[in-house]
């Protein structure tokens, strides 16, 4: 530290937090080599675990052939080969890919694309994009525009947009009021209402996570939300943005969320899973029908990113994405992430406060309520779920947690979305030191 007291401005301004040395597995060591069970994959980034040798020695090899070249002038190898293979994976149709260096790029670049696609069909006047509240796309300031994270739009309010956004699929905390299966699905006939309001000949997109993220703890939809959501896109022409930043690349046992449902969006955002945390790297994988307004007019993706296709880490994708082949690793994600949500709601009956436990594959999440019966919220001065989160690093296991899962901003949830790798085992000593850390906080 500099002898003016300066230091890493990131995170607690303490700078409490403890400092990684190596990881192995599903787990990660400090500096003392304190083992921490890492039940989230950092922030539902990790699948094929931590220290995986092959592909430390992938990127290694990129990188003593060739580090860099720009965009702009050149492709490479490892681009051209990953995109393929991720048009191999995607739903029928999306098979053109813009590489990233993050979800929060790629959910810009997705802006951009979807003016450009209007544009060049000749309706210029298209612009407006439509989110979900309790939603969240990254980082940056178009990225929280489009999403609907209260605290986000909050502090950084007066450089957004006016809100365009409808509820989200929300079915234990209904904001009508509803109840399946007599709900007419009004979650999703709410965006028809949203275009009608804005102005169907201005709105370009619609944008939403298949299955919820951090912000809404791995919200699902109800049966024919998403199936509704296309048929609604289509008869306004407006294009639909699938963010699988968090779910894309096997978490929810599919290699994307969205293929848990009959709807093919026109956009995918994918990141984390892409190259399991191993490099910096996301992607807009384009449909054929907004690629093609873009080649038979200008022929000119009018966006440029400096580290687009960077070789490295489409070393690291690539080698990553094939590991995950080789030992059938999206399979598995599907079963032990049935096995471990089978132990989640067990251990939720046999512990207070637990309310629901929902998700898929190994993207789960656990709500916290005040009153279970009732699915009455804590209130968010409580702080439960940062208590249950910093309770169970002390007992050496890292979790991610959220707020406003009832109504911005009260209610708590805990994530869990471990490494695929992760073995029953393992499961076991998550959910027991899960129970032991909400105990701790809350009570028996």
């Amino acid at each position: 530290m500099s002898s003016r007291g300066g230091g890493l401005l990131y995170g607690d301004w303490p700078g409490a937090w403890p400092v990684v040395d190596r990881g192995a597995g599903v787990y990660l060591y400090d500096r003392d080599g304190r083992p921490f069970l890492d039940a989230v994959g950092g922030a539902h980034v990790v699948t094929i675990g931590h220290g995986v040798a092959e592909i430390a020695e992938a990127m290694a090899g990129q990188a003593r052939r060739i580090a860099y070249a720009s965009s702009r002038t050149w492709a490479n190898e490892p681009q051209l080969e990953l995109a393929e293979l991720i048009g191999s994976r995607t739903p029928p149709g999306l098979d053109w890919v813009y590489f990233t260096s993050s979800g929060s790029e790629a959910a810009e670049i997705a802006m951009q694309l979807a003016r450009q696609y209007h544009v060049e069909r000749g309706e210029p006047e298209r612009h407006k994009i439509i989110g979900r509240w309790h939603s969240y796309h990254g980082g940056t300031l178009g990225a929280v525009g489009m999403g609907g994270h209260a605290v986000h739009r909050s502090r950084l309010g007066p450089y957004l947009p006016p809100a365009r956004h409808v509820v989200s699929p929300q079915c234990s905390h209904c904001p009508f009021g509803l109840s399946r299966p007599t709900c007419s699905v009004k979650c999703a006939t709410d965006l028809a209402d949203a275009i009608e309001r804005a102005d169907p000949a201005t709105v370009a997109a619609f944008i939403a996570e298949p299955i919820g993220g951090t912000t809404s703890g791995a919200m699902e939809p109800p049966a024919g939300y998403y199936e509704l959501v296309r048929s609604i896109c289509d008869e306004y022409g407006v294009l639909f943005i699938a963010d699988e930043v968090v779910t894309g690349f096997g978490r929810t046992g599919r290699d994307f969320a969205i293929q848990h449902w009959n709807a093919i969006p026109d956009m995918i955002l994918c990141s984390k899973g892409l190259t399991s945390g191993y490099a910096p790297l996301g992607a807009v994988v384009v449909h054929e029908r907004v690629a093609e307004a873009i080649r038979d007019g200008t022929g000119n993706v009018s966006v440029r990113m400096t580290f687009s296709g960077h070789p490295v880490s489409c070393a690291a994708g690539l080698a990553v994405q094939r590991y995950v082949a080789t030992l059938g690793l999206v399979d598995r994600c599907a079963t032990v992430g049935d096995l471990l949500k089978e132990r989640l709601i067990e251990m939720g009956k046999e512990t207070a406060h637990v309310s629901e436990v929902r998700g898929r594959g190994l993207l789960l999440a656990v709500e916290l309520a005040a009153e279970p019966d009732t699915n009455a919220a804590f209130p968010r001065g409580a702080r439960v779920q940062e208590r249950i989160v910093a309770e169970a690093l002390r007992r050496g296991m890292l979790l991610m947690g959220g707020n406003g899962t009832a109504a911005s901003p009260d209610g708590d949830h805990v994530l869990i979305s471990p490494p695929f790798v992760i073995t029953e085992a393992e499961a076991d000593l998550l959910v027991e030191l899960l129970q032991q850390s909400i105990t701790a906080v809350l009570g028996e």
